[in-house]
């Protein structure tokens, strides 16, 4: 849930798509 907060671009790409779709 890192990414969430800190929105990375290797991190991000994977988990923020997971969590905001």
């Amino acid at each position: 849930m890192q990414s969430a907060l800190i929105p990375d671009i290797a991190i991000g790409a994977e988990t923020e798509a997971g969590i905001d779709a």
